[in-house]
This record gives C-alpha cells, sequence and structure tokens, in this order.
C-alpha cells in the first residue's frame, strides 16, 4: 500500500493543495466532464508537469485523438508536446476502439511495460466502453484495465466525457466511478452564476480533501488553474 505522506503533484495550479499535494502513488484516477470543460488540457498538464519537473516518463493513450490532433491542442497552450514527443519524454499510442476490450488492455498493458511510463493518461474511458454495450461486460473490461495498470509502477488518469441529457457520465452511471481512487468532475457551466467553469472532487481515497465545488479557469501557458478557496 503507497504510503500517504507521498504524492505525485499534477502541475496543476491550485489542485494539488486541495488533494494533500497530489495523486496517490500508483494510483488510477477518473476525471470527467463535459466537452470544452478542460479534461484533456488537465491530462496534458499531468505529463507535462512529471515530464519536465519530475522526470517521469508520460504516455498518452488515445481510442479517438491523434498524436497531431493533441500536439495541435498543446500548441495551442502554448505546450511544446512535440519536442516532449521526440526526446522520447513522453509517448503517444493509439488504439482501435474496435478491437475487443481484451486485446486492448493487453496492449495497453505491454505498451506502458516497455516504454516504462510513470504517468498514463487515457483519453477517453467513454470510448474505450464504447463496443461494450452490456453495462456488466463494460465494467469488467474497465476494472481489467485499471488491475493491469495497478500493477505497474504508473500513476493512471482517464478521461469520461459527460452524457448529455441526464448530467451523468454513462461510467458513473454503470458504477465504473467506484473502481476507481479518485473521481474529479469538471464543469464548463456555472455553479450558481457564481463562475464560469468549476471543478469538484467527488472522491479521493486515502486523502482529506477539498469536498465542495471551486472555481477554475483555462489559461494559455498555465492550463488549468484551481481557485482552492472556496
Amino acid at each position: 500500500m503507497p504510503k500517504t505522506d507521498v504524492r505525485i503533484p499534477t502541475g496543476v495550479p491550485g489542485f494539488d493543495a486541495l488533494v494533500q499535494g497530489g495523486f496517490v502513488p500508483r494510483s488510477a484516477n477518473l476525471v470527467y466532464g463535459g466537452p470544452g470543460s478542460g479534461k484533456t488540457t488537465f491530462g496534458l498538464q499531468f505529463l507535462l508537469s512529471g515530464a519536465m519537473q519530475y522526470g517521469e516518463k508520460g504516455l498518452y493513450i488515445s481510442f479517438e485523438e491523434t498524436l497531431r490532433s493533441i500536439i495541435e491542442n498543446a500548441d495551442a497552450m502554448g505546450w511544446d508536446f512535440k519536442s516532449l514527443v521526440d526526446s522520447g519524454k513522453v509517448d503517444f499510442l493509439y488504439l482501435n476502439v474496435y478491437d475487443s476490450w481484451k486485446n486492448l488492455a493487453k496492449k495497453v498493458y505491454k505498451y506502458i511495460q516497455v516504454s516504462g511510463a510513470k504517468r498514463v493518461v487515457i483519453d477517453s474511458l467513454s470510448v474505450y466502453t464504447l463496443a461494450v454495450h452490456d453495462p456488466f461486460y463494460a465494467r469488467k473490461s474497465v476494472y481489467q484495465l485499471i488491475n493491469l495498470l495497478k500493477t505497474l509502477e504508473c500513476t493512471s488518469f482517464a478521461v469520461a466525457e459527460e452524457e448529455t441529457g441526464d448530467g451523468e457520465n454513462k461510467a458513473v452511471k454503470n458504477n465504473l466511478d467506484y473502481l476507481f481512487d479518485s473521481v474529479v468532475k469538471l464543469h464548463n457551466a456555472g455553479l450558481g452564476g457564481e463562475s464560469d467553469m468549476a471543478l469538484q472532487i467527488v472522491k479521493m481515497r486515502r486523502t482529506n480533501h477539498g469536498r465542495g465545488p471551486r472555481e477554475m479557469k483555462i489559461v494559455t501557458g498555465k492550463g488549468v488553474v484551481v481557485n482552492p478557496k472556496v
């Protein structure tokens, strides 16, 4: 069991102060929200911080966007991810989601093992479970993936889309959130008219964390910035 006083800083200004310094080592973390809420930006910050500040290799696993698209997103924030990829500090892996979920999980495990990545972003869980229509097998596929990740020396960060309509994420509705060590929700609409964007830590195991929504914004050059005060 990881020591609770050792943390993996995310590099997101204001966030780590809410969670005793960052994610728990070797934990599996879920971040979800609607389009434009900052999920991909948060994930890129997590990898950028690891590569630039802590010498930890990062891996971005995509089931939807290409490397070019991800790099363009990073460029828009003022981050040179192409150099990080070229220098081997960050790897990018694109996988076809219509492969069987068992094969996908095995490919993810093998690539992480070979690359030696310490920080892993999976984008997105919603697309990963797209071809699995039965809630039981959707849960089973994610459960297997998380278990494989936890046997490796990496801290993972999964992105999920918020489903339109009832305002809940498909992964959350299928109780997949219970499989994760932490769940963070990003709001891209104002809460009570007080802010345009907000972040809420729904849960984080082994952590005395902030409970209520916190104002956040996305700033070029910095990415997601969270106001740790209520």
